[in-house]
């Protein structure tokens, strides 16, 4: 018997560094959230079969620490479908002279399906908070995210 490893692992790191200059302080990433399926398949190969009440489902994933908001790293384990393609949302907070301020949120969109035993690692560099958009993921040129 072969045992096959079934879970994706999304791994996203982040650095907002690169915002300090740009005027911005207390540049945090307080949560994200996980757009997709409610139900993954124990065998992702075999898409014939519909899950009728597959519903879309959201997990938000909270950054308790200090420097897990500014310089940080979340991961989420998914038991992928092998039809439905994900999404991952979040926002940036800083202060600007004083001001709390949100940016209007990015969202990192996969091109396929995930794959089970599949690491899908994502990095991204905070510029600002200004921009907002829709981040397209698997092209391999990494993410730089914030105006």
């Amino acid at each position: 018997m072969t045992l096959t490893r079934l879970a994706a692992k999304i791994d996203i790191q982040w650095d907002a560094a690169d915002a300090y200059p740009e005027g911005y302080t207390d540049v945090k990433v307080k949560d994200f959230s996980y757009n997709g399926k409610e139900f993954g398949r124990l065998f992702p190969d075999i898409t014939g079969i519909t899950i009728s009440d597959n519903k879309e489902k959201s997990w938000t994933f909270y950054n308790t620490s200090e420097i897990s908001q500014r310089n940080g790293r979340v991961y989420h384990y998914t038991f992928p479908d092998g039809v439905s393609v994900p999404s991952v949302k979040f926002n940036i907070t800083a202060e600007e002279e004083g001001n709390e301020i949100t940016g209007d949120g990015y969202t990192l969109n996969f091109q396929e399906a995930l794959k089970q035993a599949t690491w899908y690692k994502v990095n991204a560099t905070i510029k600002g908070i200004t921009g907002s958009g829709t981040i397209t993921l698997g092209d391999n040129s990494g993410t730089s995210v914030g105006g």
